[in-house]
């Protein structure tokens, strides 16, 4: 016999136990421990769980079912006779037994030759068990006098459309009445931003949500959407100017008092040096209780008279070598610093000079350039809301303008 090859796209199409040459493609003979999915193909078999043993006195003649109202509230029941008819209920993921009440005349209606003349049918919250043994008969109590009833079938709709039933008497003409409602919303805000202080938290989207309503206005009713409140976190760029400095400042000799008296008391008698030398001292001076200036000051060593037989001292220059300053403090051009010092009674200026009295002498300095560094790029995170609304019922009597106002849990 010649070898057939033929392509087959899947195996979906389930087992069929009809002869080869009528099966469909995608059809197979067997599927053991297999599971034909769309998304995946041909899988294995999911396994099982074991739970728990339900009951060990359950006759094979039991009748099985299942209630599962959803997801977190599920349950295995059964009905059998031994006595009497019994029911028992288990939860489906603890197989724990719940406790079942048969009230009133219940049990007589549930006395079957066979449990399995017991059907069960299960709507919503509710489970209806029905004996095709009894014999159904009207009811023996009469009314003289019958509500008004009405049977409507309705075979099919369109989607968001509201259908009107008018019932009439015989001979009673169709009053028209003129109803509004929402063809199309808006939601505001429909956009916002939420910058977070707490940097461990920025981005997080705290306020992403859905959520569904069903609303009613000053004349309006019925009105349902739904909101959905999307989230992206967004990077935020900022640049942040940093604090200006000084970088420059100039000796006033001007505002300057007793300068040889000064340096004498930091260096000596200047009669020590040659004439031509330079001295360095570094002095902190206080602007204010928080802030302050380093100084490098370069002092040379001059004389006085014809015969330069009295040294002296000179300052220089003078450089900044430090400064500190409180975040967010602004140093401005043309600020004026002052480094005293008290000088004691009998001080020298030279040694063979005469005795002074008790004073205070310094050197007064004045910043005469500043700068301000490049700025830096600080990096966060912001949450970026955008809110989009879906009309799902148009209501009854919504005018162009009217507004509802809902909050979302989040």
């Amino acid at each position: 016999m010649a070898a057939i090859s033929q392509t087959i796209n899947n195996v979906l199409g389930g087992v069929s136990q009809q002869p080869d040459p009528v099966k469909l493609p995608g059809q197979v003979r067997e599927a053991i421990n297999a599971h034909l999915d769309p998304t995946f193909g041909c899988v294995k078999r999911p396994g099982t769980k074991y739970i728990g043993l339900l009951s060990g006195s359950i006759p094979d003649t039991a009748e099985w079912f299942p209630i599962f109202r959803d997801g977190k509230e599920r349950y295995i029941a059964c009905i059998y006779k031994d006595s009497q008819v019994r029911i028992r209920v288990w939860n489906a993921d603890t197989a724990v037994e719940a406790t079942v009440s048969i009230v009133g005349n219940s049990q007589d209606y549930l006395d079957v030759n066979s449990s399995a003349s017991l059907q069960t049918l299960t709507i919503n919250d509710y489970t209806f068990i029905i004996n095709s043994e009894k014999e159904v008969t009207m009811d023996v109590a009469s009314e003289d006098t019958r509500d008004k009833e009405a049977l409507v079938i309705i075979n099919s709709v369109a989607y968001n459309t509201t259908y009107a039933i008018d019932f009439l008497r015989d001979g009673q003409q169709l009053a028209q009445i003129k109803t509004f409602r929402a063809s199309s919303l808006s939601v505001a805000p429909a956009s916002w931003e939420v910058q977070e202080p707490d940097q461990n938290n920025q981005g997080s989207c705290a306020f992403a949500d859905t959520a569904s309503f069903v609303e009613n206005g000053t004349t309006g009713t019925g009105l349902g959407f739904s909101l959905v409140t999307s989230c992206v976190p967004t990077l935020v760029q900022t640049e942040v100017d940093g604090d200006n400095f000084p970088t420059s400042v100039d000796f006033r000799e001007d505002l300057s008092f007793n300068q040889q008296s000064y340096f004498v008391d930091e260096f000596g008698y200047a009669e020590n040096f040659a004439v031509g030398s330079y001295l360095y001292v570094n002095k902190v001076v206080d602007i204010n209780d928080d802030v302050n200036v380093t100084l490098s000051i370069e002092v040379r060593v001059g004389c006085a008279g014809e015969t330069c037989k009295n040294h002296t001292y000179r300052v220089s220059r003078v450089d900044i070598a430090d400064y500190d300053a409180p975040d967010g403090f602004v140093w401005t051009v043309g600020t004026t610093i002052a480094n005293l010092k008290d000088i004691p009674e009998g001080f020298k200026n030279r040694a063979d000079g005469a005795e002074l009295p008790a004073q205070t002498v310094g050197l007064a300095f004045e910043i005469v350039k500043i700068d301000t560094p490049d700025p830096t790029t600080e990096f966060s995170y912001k949450s970026v809301y955008r809110t989009q609304v879906t009309l799902n019922t148009g209501g009854l009597n919504w005018s162009v303008g009217d507004t509802v106002t809902v909050t979302m849990s989040n």
